[in-house]
């Protein structure tokens, strides 16, 4: 299933792609107990997505073309850690310049705290002068969490994920190099915008959960 919050009509809302091209509004639909806003959306997200889904089911809805929404920022989030890269590729970065492979890598999950409040959608993003030089993005896929939880077993980190989602990550290399030189960061070279979306795609559209076989997914 993918999920998406855009603006119809100059209106705020969120639904669901059935097919590619054709959009449930979630909100238009009568005599629900489903929320008017995808965040909502995500605080009960097992009871509304099953919700949803038996919805869906009976076929008793409009639809609106995905050409004629102006697709918005999918969340707002409460919180946004941008985790470090899978082991072999610091592995690897590392051996290029000479180093031995961290040990408290395989200690505990590595993150920073990026800006939530600079999360934004498709479209243009907003820069200082001093930001466009060496501007560049990684490509990543990102995880929506849905559930409350701490130190989860990896066995069982696919019941709090809600779904994936793209991710650009933006950085302004210039900034970056200098603040990192003094062992604090990253921060002014990376908290100015993360683009996110279009959609996202919840876990049924994985084929064996457990794994996590990302490749299936179709942003």
């Amino acid at each position: 299933m993918k999920l998406l919050t855009y603006f119809y009509d100059d209106v705020k809302s969120y639904g669901c792609l059935l097919d590619d091209c054709n959009i449930l509004d979630i909100p238009s639909i009568s005599n629900t107990p489903l929320p008017n806003n995808l965040n909502k959306f995500l605080i009960d997200f097992n009871e509304n997505i099953s919700c949803l889904s038996n919805l869906i089911k009976l076929k008793k809805f409009d639809t609106i073309h995905v050409n004629k929404v102006k697709i918005d920022t999918l969340i707002r989030p409460n919180s946004f850690r941008d985790f470090y890269a899978f082991r072999k590729h610091v592995e690897a970065g590392r051996k290029s310049r000479g180093l031995d492979m961290i040990e408290e890598y395989d200690e505990f999950p590595v993150f920073y705290f990026s800006n939530h409040n600079s999360v934004v959608g498709p479209g243009y993003i907003c820069l200082f002068s001093e930001q466009i030089n060496k501007l560049d993005f990684e490509l990543e896929i990102a995880i929506i969490i849905s559930k409350v939880g701490e130190n989860i077993k990896a066995k069982n980190a696919h019941k709090y994920v809600a779904g994936f989602t793209i991710l650009n990550d933006w950085s302004s290399r210039q900034v970056q190099m200098k603040e990192m030189k003094l062992n604090l960061g990253p921060a002014k070279g990376k908290d100015f915008a993360s683009s996110i979306g279009p959609y996202l795609v919840t876990l049924d559209e994985i084929s064996d959960k457990s794994v996590g076989k990302i490749e299936d997914l179709r942003f």
